[in-house]
């Protein structure tokens, strides 16, 4: 966007944007007891409390010398935080922080951790942002201006992009137990049809380690007429078809009370 507005719009501006990200690190410090470790961390620098610091404020404290941006937001759902500083001083940081969080447990955890987290939440990634949704495929239309246009507003009000029946985010549970699997497709039939009309697919998979059911992210035709009822996951090239639930995209802690708590 800001190389379109200087070279586009306003060529005449003797203006040069350096791309700053890769100089960035940041690291993410998220569960019940993350307020108690980053207050650990920065001790008299800053006052963490949820009152403080609520949930999406940022806040830019200096911490024994080392310059530290707080950004309270999760991808996990729990209470957390992101810590950015210069690339150069994470390996400082992420040491510093791992000595504040020992006394309560603290763990590392991996992306695979926060693919499972994010999927009890109904948090988007890749698998559902593949450049073929819209906003109100993924549940999201809240998040379009209401008034006046915007990018790709036209686009979005095209028929077959406004259809009510196009497929939308849902969530899935397969309550007896059986392991779904990415790609399935979402069909009505109670048995494995060979050319049964998909209603859709299935995204993302993981066993809740809350429910310790298999859940996953779909995408479903007349979701919202369906959601409360079930329907099958078929994967005819692994031998698959399992009666899934379909739920609220949102899986765990709906309310977000977690999270800002």
């Amino acid at each position: 966007m800001m190389e379109r507005l200087t070279e586009i719009d306003w060529p005449e501006l003797r203006v040069a944007v350096t791309e700053l990200t890769e100089a960035r690190a940041a690291l993410a410090l998220t569960g019940p007891e993350a307020r108690a470790v980053l207050a650990r961390l920065v001790g008299d620098a800053a006052d963490v409390s949820s009152e403080a610091l609520p949930f999406m404020a940022v806040r830019d404290v200096t911490v024994d010398g080392l310059p530290i941006r707080i950004l309270r937001v999760s991808f996990t759902g729990e209470l957390g935080y992101e810590l950015h500083v210069e690339a150069q001083h994470a390996h400082t940081l992420w040491h510093r922080l791992i000595a504040a969080g020992e006394p309560v447990g603290l763990q590392r955890f991996g992306l695979e951790a926060l693919e499972l987290l994010r999927i009890e939440k109904g948090f988007l990634t890749g698998a559902e942002i593949n450049g073929q949704v819209t906003l109100a495929d993924l549940a999201h239309e809240r998040f379009a201006k209401r008034e006046g246009n915007y990018i790709g507003k036209p686009m979005a009000q095209r028929e077959g992009l406004a259809d009510p029946d196009r497929p939308r985010l849902v969530g899935l549970v397969s309550e007896a137990g059986e392991p779904l699997v990415a790609g399935a497709h979402l069909v009505e039939g109670g048995m494995y049809r060979p050319n049964e009309p998909t209603q859709g697919h299935v995204t993302s998979t993981c066993t809740s380690p809350v429910t310790g059911l298999p859940i996953g992210l779909g995408f479903l035709a007349r979701a919202r007429e369906r959601t409360g009822g079930t329907i099958f996951a078929t994967d005819p090239l692994r031998g698959s078809h399992i009666k899934v639930r379909v739920v609220e995209p949102c899986m765990y802690d709906p309310k977000g009370e977690r999270v800002r708590g």
